[in-house]
């Protein structure tokens, strides 16, 4: 099972002192400056001070190749990932390793769960920026990642492509999945066990805490949206808690 651990990470004045260990089955949501410089340096990219281990490797621009069948990252510019004319060939490039069967089960599951059948021969250029960034994730996830960092990788995915992507990764969590999750949308905060707020001091969360205003309003981010309305519900008496969870939420008011 895949471990991560984190002692006195620092990069210049981005990072300051960041300690944390994330078991396996964890998705963890990083927010603030500073998410796409934390991902460079988990994949080693990047020299630091401090130091990160994962599954007993110490990462750097040299180890950070043993564990190339372990760790993925996800890059913000969905364009960087393709290889080929078609988005099929895309797929298919980074499932070279796997055996006819398993590419062809792996794959029709996520062209099904997905509805991309009408994409696969296309040229990935041409598609919408949303459609984009679900190829590159689809061309990612396929491979059964034991640690996956996505670097704010969703921003043009409309809401419904959006919510399927995070259900789909909910289930691989739960199967032993890391999940590290750089965000700008706090309202993606809410999927998460941790999170990890990136400030001149960091604090590492958990999302029932972001009903403390001051830490997100720190790093001028707005409160997810579900945390809001139950702030504004409770103020008026309307629910006696806050919730975290949308159809929690609703069924409160219902009632």
């Amino acid at each position: 099972m895949a471990q991560i651990r984190i002692n006195n990470l620092s990069y210049k004045n981005i990072i300051n002192n960041l300690n944390v260990v994330i078991g396996s089955s964890s998705w963890v949501s990083v927010i603030g400056n500073g998410k796409t410089t934390l991902a460079k340096l988990l994949i080693g990219e990047l020299d630091s001070d401090g130091l990160i281990n994962i599954n007993n490797t110490v990462i750097d621009k040299y180890n950070i190749r043993d564990l190339h069948d372990t760790i993925y990252y996800l890059d913000h510019d969905s364009d960087m990932s393709f290889v080929s004319s078609t988005v099929l060939g895309n797929i298919l490039f980074a499932m070279s390793g796997y055996s006819n069967y398993m590419q062809d089960k792996r794959l029709q599951a996520l062209v099904d769960y997905f509805e991309i059948a009408d994409l696969l021969y296309k040229n990935p250029n041409n598609l919408s920026g949303g459609q984009k960034e679900l190829i590159a994730f689809v061309s990612t996830i396929i491979l059964n990642p034991q640690v996956l960092i996505i670097d704010d990788s969703f921003s043009l995915m409309d809401g419904l492509t959006k919510k399927r992507v995070y259900s789909l990764l909910k289930r691989y969590v739960e199967q032993g999945m890391i999940l590290i999750n750089m965000v700008s949308d706090s309202d993606d905060l809410m999927y998460s066990d941790g999170i990890i707020v990136l400030d001149k001091n960091i604090s590492i969360i958990r999302k029932e805490d972001l009903v403390n205003e001051h830490i997100l309003k720190s790093i001028s981010y707005n409160l997810p949206f579900v945390l809001d309305l139950s702030n504004k519900l409770k103020y008026y008496k309307m629910i006696d808690r806050y919730y975290v969870d949308t159809s929690k939420l609703v069924n409160a008011i219902w009632k």
